[in-house]
């Protein structure tokens, strides 16, 4: 039907309109951050270009709900303020014609929303930290000067006497390590190597032969240790500051991965509140977004029963309501305060509660 496709058509020309919008906005705010590591570390504008497109997913799963209900509200608004809706009437076509484009409009963006967290999200979050790690470890190799006290990383550092570059060999090193407030590390070795491991972001000193001079404030002594080898690990939460996470993160993961994480966990910390938690995104945010498609329609058709701008008042509220919602739930459920399983699923059950409620409010 030609008034179908009509409608299909504006409502996903007004929702890639509104979307192109809110991903440049958060985009910006995002790349402020993502320029500063960079520049940081020595990075060009190839290391910013990638980056800037690894962060897109996250972005597009912020901001792809409420856009979802904001830019569906604004073209039954517009329809109705133009009096198209008059016309639809006199064809003898009541409202229950919005009622299949939006289902439609809305199961494809629920979809659309489905696939970018279970590929898009983990994509890019992956791609973003194996960027930063090759990008910090070459800052490693343009720092490596003898005879200079280097700080190549947050509270690391570092001084060689010599370092031959062919055999990657430093030779009478020193290091102070102070990651630990309350227990530094000072190690001196007549030689080293750095070791890069990619696959797991993990860079490797690898010392031989000295000692460790350990002091600890709390206690107020001072240690020391010898040894012949030592290995002092640096993560990338390590040697990035803005980068929490020591290992693979859960939001990195594919749902299989995901699941197989689950399953090793033993025990409930913090890395298996976070890992539920982004289980139970993967399905619950695409359901919030077919659910605030629908709820477009009580919401437009109260602009067509003459209740003014209320429709649109309330789905500015409930837009409002959803990320506050969203955010406080989130938080609770990382703490634990409340199960994972529960707590992602309040919002979905709200708007469906808040979709039965509006279409009996409008009848």
């Amino acid at each position: 039907m030609i008034l179908y496709r009509y409608l299909i058509r504006e409502l996903l020309l007004a929702f890639l309109l509104c979307l192109s919008i809110s991903v440049l906005i958060f985009w910006a705010i995002n790349m402020l951050s993502v320029t500063e590591v960079v520049l940081k570390n020595r990075g060009d504008i190839y290391y910013l270009g990638k980056f800037s497109i690894y962060i897109l997913p996250s972005i597009l799963r912020i901001v792809w709900p409420g856009i979802t209900l904001l830019s569906m509200l604004i073209i039954l608004n517009r329809i109705t303020a133009e009096n198209e809706t008059v016309a639809f009437y006199c064809a003898g076509i009541g409202p229950n014609l919005l009622i299949r484009p939006i289902l439609m409009v809305s199961f494809l963006l629920a979809f659309l929303s489905f696939l970018i967290g279970l590929y898009g999200r983990p994509w890019g979050k992956r791609h973003f930290k194996d960027g930063l790690f090759n990008l910090v470890n070459n800052k490693i190799d343009f720092l490596l000067h003898e005879k200079r006290f280097l700080i190549p990383f947050p509270n690391i550092t570092f001084y060689i006497d010599s370092y031959d570059p062919k055999r990657g060999i430093m030779n009478e090193v020193f290091i102070y390590d102070e990651r630990d407030p309350y227990l530094s590390q000072t190690i001196v070795a007549q030689r080293g190597s750095i070791n890069k491991i990619p696959h797991i972001r993990l860079t490797s000193i690898n010392l031989e032969s000295g000692n460790i001079y350990i002091t600890d404030q709390r206690q107020q002594s001072i240690k020391i240790m010898k040894f012949k080898r030592y290995i002092l690990n640096l993560s990338l939460s390590d040697m990035v500051k803005e980068v929490r996470e020591r290992e693979v993160g859960p939001d990195e993961l594919t749902l299989k991965e995901l699941l197989a994480l689950l399953k090793k966990i033993k025990e409930k910390n913090p890395l298996y509140y976070e890992s539920l938690i982004e289980l139970n995104e993967k399905f619950s945010i695409p359901i919030c977004v077919f659910f605030m498609g629908l709820i477009s329609l009580p919401l437009g058709l109260m602009r067509m029963q003459k209740q003014g701008s209320s429709g649109m008042i309330i789905g500015v509220g409930i837009f409002i309501i959803y990320y506050i919602g969203n955010f406080g739930l989130k938080s609770l459920s990382e703490t634990g305060a409340i199960t994972p399983a529960i707590g992602t699923w309040i919002m979905p059950l709200l708007l469906l509660f808040t979709f039965f409620y509006l279409i009996k409010v409008v009848k």
